[in-house]
């Protein structure tokens, strides 16, 4: 994308959004990390590790460790339930018998 260099920035007023990660970051204190996996599973699918992964790095960037670790947990939790991860859970001993 080309930044245009006659034109004013752009502001995002974002306060709102901070409020709302708040009540977020509340809510989940009552959640597992079990059951924050369940629940992204639901709402998104196939879709889900990716969006927990955002999620993560999100908090890693604003530098907020305790919510990073969360979401990597929640991370940690759905890719070891994906089909991609049993997948190469089978393949390991094919893979380091070829290696021999």
């Amino acid at each position: 994308m080309k930044k245009l260099v006659d034109c004013s920035p752009i502001i995002v007023d974002d306060s709102h959004f901070h409020h709302e990660t708040t009540q977020t970051d509340v809510l989940l204190g009552e959640w597992s990390v079990i059951e924050v996996a369940d629940a992204a599973s639901a709402l998104w699918g196939d879709l889900a590790v990716t969006a927990i992964a955002w999620g993560a790095l999100a908090a890693n960037c604003d530098g907020d460790m305790p919510e990073y670790r969360f979401w990597f947990q929640v991370f940690d939790c759905l890719r070891a339930g994906s089909p991609e991860t049993e997948l190469e859970g089978m393949m390991a001993p094919v893979n380091w018998r070829s290696l021999n």
